[in-house]
């Protein structure tokens, strides 16, 4: 009997991740569009964060579209010794 797990099970946890990490970046924007003290530097700070955070999200969709989701990776295979759970 092999125990295998499919990938896309990592990939929902993956974006549920994201999702959490979206909320909590719109709850940090709002904090600091109504708490924070307005100075000349507000702008630029929330513009490198939205752009950072655009940027992070952009690249994780692009890197990770290139595996594909459907396989199965037996959990014998991870403990072999140069195992890799994502081939290039």
């Amino acid at each position: 009997m092999v125990v295998a797990i499919p990938l896309q099970i990592l990939l929902g946890l993956f974006l549920l991740f994201l999702l959490i990490y979206i909320l909590y970046s719109a709850l940090i924007v709002h904090q600091l569009l109504r708490f924070a003290v307005m100075g000349p530097a507000m702008p630029l700070v929330l513009t490198l964060f939205v752009l950072g955070f655009i940027f992070l999200l952009s690249a994780s969709v692009v890197l990770l579209a290139t595996y594909d989701w459907t396989v199965v990776v037996p959990l014998s295979s991870l403990l072999e010794p140069n195992a890799s759970l994502f081939p290039l």
